[in-house]
């Protein structure tokens, strides 16, 4: 056990304020810096020249920034050397087509026509092979008598079958339409769900 003697509380109590000497007193107008604020650092604070971090944004040619200048009619374009733009009229030069190609092969324009020969390719009118589904009527008598495309098919409903319009003046009765395929009478055949295999009990009463 051990205790405090006036001797050692006096010692204790120089200690305290031998601190309190070395304090910072507070004003309410300044924040004290967490990071030990150096006396090299102030130094070196003292040291910047005035407007020294004023940023002047540059107004001439050769820094790839926006010199001065400009009008109506004008627009900003680059010249010969990298990184100088300058004003220039907006009419730039005359529309004149240099290449052109189709389908990879080059043409030779001539002035400012150009003619793309596309003879070789069928119109979407020249296309006939294509069959486009119109639909269903009653029967042959109530299938369209105008206003029909090549390639128009109907299906009649009282025979099931299908007629694509050929054109005018065309077709099995010179009538425009034409059947597609033909119709199989199977009226002779038996139907699968009608053939039926022989009982064991039908092959006893043979022998009975």
């Amino acid at each position: 056990m051990k205790f405090l003697t006036l001797d050692g509380l006096t010692y204790y109590t120089t200690k305290i304020k031998a601190l309190i000497n070395g304090k910072v007193d507070k004003d309410g107008a300044k924040v004290l810096s967490d990071n030990n604020y150096s006396t090299q650092e102030k130094e070196k604070l003292a040291g910047v020249a005035a407007s020294a971090n004023n940023y002047t944004h540059p107004n001439n040619a050769g820094n790839k920034h926006i010199p001065t200048g400009g009008a109506a009619g004008q627009v900003l374009g680059y010249g010969g050397s990298s990184g100088t733009a300058s004003w220039m009229s907006n009419e730039g030069q005359a529309n004149v087509i240099e290449t052109i190609q189709v389908n990879g092969t080059a043409l030779t324009p001539a002035n400012k026509a150009v003619n793309i020969d596309l003879s070789t390719y069928a119109k979407k009118t020249d296309i006939s092979t294509v069959y486009i589904p119109k639909g269903s009527v009653a029967n042959y008598a109530a299938l369209p008598k105008s206003s029909q495309r090549i390639g128009d098919v109907y299906n009649l409903e009282d025979t099931g079958s299908n007629y694509v319009w050929l054109g005018s003046g065309k077709g099995e009765k010179g009538d425009g339409w034409d059947k597609l395929g033909e119709t199989i009478d199977l009226s002779g055949y038996v139907k699968a769900s009608d053939i039926q295999s022989i009982s064991t009990a039908e092959i006893d009463a043979l022998f009975s």
